[in-house]
């Protein structure tokens, strides 16, 4: 499985957290459009820093996830039923914090202007930010994964899979796609 698409199962679970409660908001699980409306979702992404990479794949899972959910009007894949409502599109807003802290709160405050209901921070100063989006109560994900973010539970949740569970798939996918007569040899840098 490519990075993007554990970018894209990384953050569907946890923009789950977030997005259930606009169906909640939906009376008798309505999904009949009623008037359409968007909810952005995205935030900052170190596109040109040294971490580009990792933040790019982030961001086009964010992407696919919001073309997936608007294509097919289910939360995540799971679920059987077309919960989400129809009139409702999800956009991805982001900008480039280039991995510098002075760019922070100036994305933060830009897009949360634009109406930004699920914000997502790229790892850069998350001390910055953790207490602005615990003021406004904006749910969101970090690539940082620090334990002032996370205790007492706040509005900030990590993103990044472990290592282990990084070697468990890679695993899977030797188990199911491993041809040549020798045992696979795996190694990675961090």
């Amino acid at each position: 499985m490519n990075k993007n698409k554990w970018a894209l199962i990384t953050c569907l679970s946890l923009i789950m957290l977030i997005v259930l409660p606009l169906l909640a908001a939906c009376p008798g699980g309505e999904t009949t459009p009623a008037g359409q409306e968007t909810v952005y979702l995205g935030g900052p992404f170190a596109n040109t820093s040294p971490y580009a990479e990792d933040s790019l794949a982030v961001m086009y899972g964010f992407q696919d996830y919001a073309k997936w959910v608007n294509e097919n009007h289910i939360v995540a894949p799971w679920y059987t039923e077309k919960t989400f409502p129809s009139n409702i599109t999800l956009e991805v807003l982001w900008q480039d914090d280039q991995y510098q802290p002075t760019n922070v709160l100036p994305i933060y405050e830009s897009l949360m202007a634009k109406g930004m209901l699920v914000y997502r921070n790229s790892g850069t100063a998350p001390e910055i930010l953790a207490p602005a989006m615990d003021k406004d109560r904006v749910g969101g994900t970090s690539m940082s994964c620090e334990a002032f973010l996370l205790s007492p539970p706040k509005t900030i949740f990590t993103q990044f899979v472990d290592y282990v569970d990084c070697l468990a798939a890679d695993a899977e996918w030797f188990k199911s796609q491993w041809t040549e007569n020798r045992k696979p040899r795996y190694a990675f840098l961090t």
